[in-house]
């Protein structure tokens, strides 16, 4: 209570494809994935921004025609932002982009190897004053980079994933599993501090690989550690890779569970034959597919803005 004289007042502007923008829980469904332009209130001089890029698709895993079938390596997830204390000039207009979907790899023909999948899109915020969000003042919070998927020959492993990465953040995916019905390796997770905000990024775990004779079962897939999540706000278990298995004439690899983050669950790796589940919420990645099974999407970017004026 204030003895007469203005109010403080908090707002909180939310930025969500195929929502559109969500202020104080009144939603504005005009343009329904943007990108947006805002205005910054008059009289306000700072924003705090949290928010995610897009989860990167979880891989395939290897194709029909094969008597090995590696599982596909899970989507990592975009990279996350908390409490990111920005610059704005009242009654300027700021530029919101949010990443899309990212579509999970789908299994071909004739090949054991998992297929690996394109990098979840970037999301942006522009406007800012220089050097608040970034050089340019445009905030860039990239999407998940995903280079190679789970590998089933008989002769070698590859490398799983290499993850989220911008400048605040890296994270390295698992490794895929070996020809010796490898497991595959668990995704980190790396979490920087940087002007007294939270930045984060979280792999997928690896493909498992699969056994030299096809009446063996396949590894399992790598699971990825579970972040505070923005509905739930509580750590909770990790998200699992899929089973390998065996058809009896196909060795099959489990799929690689997607990568976590503050604002999103990663989907779970699928079982040998089986589609790897969708990251869910915002900004975590897909899980990969098992042997002959496809990738789970990643999840779209988000955006938020917290504010207060006198009211």
């Amino acid at each position: 209570m204030s003895l007469g004289g203005p109010v403080l007042k908090q707002h909180v502007v939310e930025f969500i494809r195929g929502t559109g923008i969500k202020t104080d829980g009144v939603v504005n469904g005009t343009s329904t994935n943007g990108p947006w332009t805002w205005t910054v209130p008059e009289n306000v001089a700072q924003i705090i921004i949290d928010g995610t890029g897009g989860g990167g698709g979880g891989g395939s895993g290897g194709g029909s025609g094969a008597t090995w079938q590696g599982g596909g390596s899970g989507g990592p997830s975009g990279i996350q932002v908390l409490n990111l204390l920005v610059s704005v000039v009242p009654l300027s207009d700021l530029t919101i982009t949010i990443a899309a979907v990212s579509t999970g790899a789908v299994a071909g023909t004739g090949t054991g190897n998992g297929a690996s999948r394109s990098a979840g899109g970037n999301t942006t915020v522009s406007g800012l004053l220089p050097g608040t969000g970034g050089s340019s003042g445009t905030l860039t919070l990239g999407g998940a980079i995903f280079i190679a998927g789970g590998n089933g020959s008989t002769t070698a492993s590859v490398a799983g994933i290499t993850g989220a990465n911008a400048s605040y953040g890296l994270a390295v995916g698992g490794a895929a599993g070996a020809a010796t019905a490898g497991n595959g390796g668990i995704g980190t997770q790396v979490s920087n501090l940087f002007g007294g905000a939270m930045f984060r990024s979280s792999a997928g775990g690896g493909g498992g690989g699969t056994a030299a004779s096809a009446a063996n079962a396949g590894g399992s897939g790598g699971n990825t550690a579970q972040g505070n999540t923005f509905d739930q706000g509580i750590s909770q278990a990790n998200v699992l890779g899929g089973a390998g298995n065996s058809t009896g004439t196909i060795s099959r690899g489990g799929g690689g569970a997607g990568g976590s983050g503050i604002f999103g669950i990663g989907g779970t790796g699928g079982d040998g034959g089986a589609n790897g589940s969708n990251g869910t919420g915002y900004g975590a990645g897909g899980g990969g597919g098992g042997g002959g099974g496809n990738g789970g999407d990643g999840a779209p970017g988000y955006i938020r803005f917290t504010y207060w004026s006198a009211d």
